[in-house]
């Protein structure tokens, strides 16, 4: 019997292109119906500006055993993405931190579907300690923006997808050369 995946049945804002609300659903109903879900990627930085990311743990369903941003997820039904960023950096790494909005990017992905992706970035102070989830992470470590950009050149695929995409929107933002998809 194919296992389910542990969020398969949550209920969902459901949108359009333009990430207004059509419906409640599934993420399984998205993929069906051609709509797209909301998500939420928070990059946290150190008091070095080094970006924190994250290895998924091989037993998840979705991109298992790659690298990721510091924190994501997807945004519950009626949810804000701020509060869905902040609900996801608790829950991920047990912290809660300031909050800045880098702005919306659009990511399509064959497997896991169409996603407005909301990217969100934090400063973690030098005192703060993390307290990652074991269910949600297996590793993490802090790597400047020059090596993570080399590494995801050299071995996309060690990367989950849609975290490519949003360091990519996020080096275009800071006026740092994109890197191939």
């Amino acid at each position: 019997m194919k296992k389910e995946p542990l969020h398969a049945n949550i209920p969902y804002d459901l949108v359009d292109r333009n990430d207004r609300f059509v419906r409640i659903g599934t993420k399984a109903d998205a993929k069906r119906l051609g709509l797209w879900g909301r998500i939420v990627h928070i990059f946290v930085f150190n008091t070095k500006d080094e970006l924190l990311i994250c290895k998924r743990p091989k037993t998840l369903r979705a991109y298992p055993g790659l690298w990721t941003s510091s924190v994501g997820g997807h945004v519950e039904h009626g949810e804000p993405y701020r509060k869905a960023a902040k609900r996801e950096l608790q829950e991920e790494l047990g912290i809660s931190l300031p909050l800045q909005d880098k702005g919306a990017a659009r990511v399509v992905s064959t497997h896991h579907g169409k996603k407005h992706t909301r990217l969100f970035t934090a400063h973690l102070p030098r005192s703060s300690h993390i307290a990652p989830d074991s269910k949600e992470v297996t590793a993490w470590k802090f790597i400047s923006i020059k090596k993570l950009r080399k590494a995801i050149v050299r071995s996309p695929r060690r990367f989950v997808y849609p975290f490519r995409k949003a360091f990519m929107f996020f080096l275009k933002k800071k006026k740092f050369l994109a890197i191939p998809p």
